[in-house]
């Protein structure tokens, strides 16, 4: 589609889906994981697993899984603090979702979150 939208500093295709922010089911937080409508998870042709990507104030990322039907057609995600902090966003806020392929990692850097000084003395 060639209808453009800017919202949060983003150009936003039409096509792409902007839901509402609702709180997470019990069973789902600290897992990185979202549920959303149904309705829309077939429109962007998700499937159990995927992962998607999250905007709001500022980009996150989470795996989705299915919804219970009792969700369809109300346009929410289903979000916990952890990703709410991180994507920048509230309960009733509205983020955009897309689908999103995984790439894997070909080296992982491990390092320390502060730097050490040694002072080495070399007449002790």
């Amino acid at each position: 589609m060639f209808l453009k939208l800017i919202y949060m500093k983003l150009v936003i295709y039409l096509s792409e889906p902007i839901v509402k922010v609702s709180e997470a089911d019990t069973r789902d937080v600290g897992r990185g994981i979202v549920r959303i409508d149904p309705k829309i998870a077939s429109d962007l042709k998700l499937n159990s697993g995927d992962a998607i990507e999250i905007i709001g104030k500022r980009k996150t990322f989470a795996l989705f899984l299915e919804s219970s039907d009792e969700d369809y057609g109300k346009g929410i995600i289903k979000m916990d603090g952890y990703l709410r902090r991180n994507s920048q966003v509230s309960i009733d806020d509205k983020v955009l979702i897309r689908k999103t392929d995984i790439k894997i990692a070909n080296t992982v850097l491990l390092t320390h979150a502060y730097h050490l000084e040694w002072q080495i003395n070399p007449f002790a």
